[in-house]
C-alpha cells in the first residue's frame, strides 16, 4: 500500500496492491532481460522546451494499474499462493499466472514492451538514441505528437488540439489511461502553465514539495539558518578539502550520509536546480571516501537550497 501525492506533496488518496515474492523467482534473469528505459529528467525538459518552441502546453497521462496488462510468455510460469483469506480460491489450491503481477523481476521490461507495441500500433516511431521518446504522424499531412513515457506515466503535445485528441482516444482505446488537459506534477516536480493574452506561453517547474521532504529527513525545515549567497564558500574549494582516516564505524555512518545528501541533491540538480550542478558534480567525487570537510560542504549546499527553495525553472515562448 502506499500513497498517491499531488503537487505540494499532499497525500490525495491511498493505493493498495496485490504482490508477489519476487525475490523468490527461480529464473536466472540477467539485467538486460529486465531493463527497461525510462525517461530521464533532461530529456524531458528537452521535451518541454520543444513544446514551448511551438507554443503548446503538454498534457499528461497515466496508466490504470500497468504492471498487470501485460501477458507472460509461455517460459515464464510462475506459481503463487494467493492473498490469505481469498474468496474465490478454494483450500489449498495455487495460482498458476496467466499475466504479470507487481515485484516479478522483468515486470518493468514486459511493460515497457507492451506499451512500445502499442505506441507503435496507433502511429508513433521510436527514438533510435531515446527509446522513451516517441514521435508519432497520426494522420497524413497533420503536425508530429510528441510522447515522452517514464513506466506507466506519460507527458504528450502537438501543434494540433485534434492530433492531441486522437492520440488520447487510440491510446486509451488499447489500455485504460486517464489524462489530465495541463501537466501538473510529474516525475515529482510541480508544473504551473499559464497562457498569455498575446498566447505565449510559461511552464514553470519547482520541487518545493521534496526540498521540505528532504528538509524533513535532516531534521533542518524548523531551524533558523543564515541562507549562503551561494553554494560555495569563498576561498574553501572542495577539491582542496584534505582526506583524513577515521574510525571504520564512524566512517560508514559518513559515507552513508554523504551518499544519501549528494544523491538527494543531484536529483534536484538535473531537475529543476541547475545552479547546485557544479558543487553537487565536485562532491559526487567523495561518496565513497568522504571526510569531515566534505559533509560541511554538502551542508552548506542544502542550507543555500532551503533558503532558495521557492526557486523555479521557468521556460517561456515569445510570438
Amino acid at each position: 500500500c502506499n500513497d498517491k501525492k499531488e503537487g505540494n506533496g499532499q497525500s490525495i488518496r491511498a493505493k493498495s496492491r496485490i504482490v508477489v515474492l519476487g525475490k523468490l523467482d527461480p529464473h536466472p534473469w540477467t539485467k538486460k532481460a529486465c531493463f527497461a528505459p525510462v525517461l530521464p529528467q533532461m530529456e524531458m525538459r528537452l521535451l518541454l522546451a520543444i513544446a514551448t518552441k511551438l507554443n503548446v502546453i503538454p498534457k499528461q497521462g497515466n496508466v490504470s494499474q500497468a504492471f498487470v496488462q501485460s501477458v507472460l510468455p509461455d517460459n515464464e510460469k510462475y506459481v503463487c499462493r494467493p492473498p490469505a483469506g481469498c474468496p474465490l480460491t478454494p483450500k489449498n489450491c495455487y495460482w498458476q499466472l496467466l499475466k504479470t503481477l507487481y515485484s516479478l523481476k522483468r515486470n518493468p521490461r514486459h511493460w515497457y514492451d507492451t506499451t512500445t507495441k502499442i505506441l507503435k500500433e496507433i502511429g508513433f516511431c521510436q527514438s533510435p538514441h531515446a527509446p522513451y521518446i516517441f514521435v508519432g504522424t497520426l494522420a497524413k499531412n497533420q503536425p508530429l505528437v510528441y510522447l515522452g513515457l517514464y513506466v506507466d506515466d506519460f507527458l504528450f503535445f502537438s501543434q494540433s488540439p485534434k492530433m492531441e485528441k486522437k492520440c488520447i482516444s487510440q491510446f486509451a482505446a488499447k489500455i485504460k489511461c486517464t489524462f489530465l488537459d495541463k501537466i501538473n506534477y510529474f516525475l515529482a516536480l510541480k508544473f504551473e502553465n499559464k497562457k498569455d493574452g498575446k498566447g505565449n506561453i510559461t511552464i514553470t517547474l519547482s520541487q518545493e514539495a521534496y526540498i521540505e521532504s528532504f528538509l524533513s529527513q535532516l531534521k533542518l525545515q524548523l531551524e533558523t539558518i543564515n541562507t549562503p549567497k551561494s553554494p560555495y564558500r569563498s576561498g574553501y574549494t572542495i577539491d582542496s578539502i584534505s582526506q583524513k582516516q577515521y574510525d571504520p564505524h564512524i566512517k560508514d555512518k559518513m559515507v552513508k550520509k554523504m551518499q544519501y545528501l549528494v544523491g538527494s541533491l543531484n536529483w534536484l540538480a538535473i531537475s529543476t536546480r541547475p545552479d547546485i550542478a557544479t558543487p553537487v558534480s565536485l562532491l559526487a567525487k567523495y561518496t565513497h571516501n568522504p571526510s569531515q570537510g566534505h559533509l560541511d560542504a554538502a551542508i552548506r549546499v542544502v542550507k543555500y537550497i532551503k533558503g532558495t527553495k521557492i526557486s523555479e525553472l521557468v521556460y517561456f515562448s515569445k510570438q
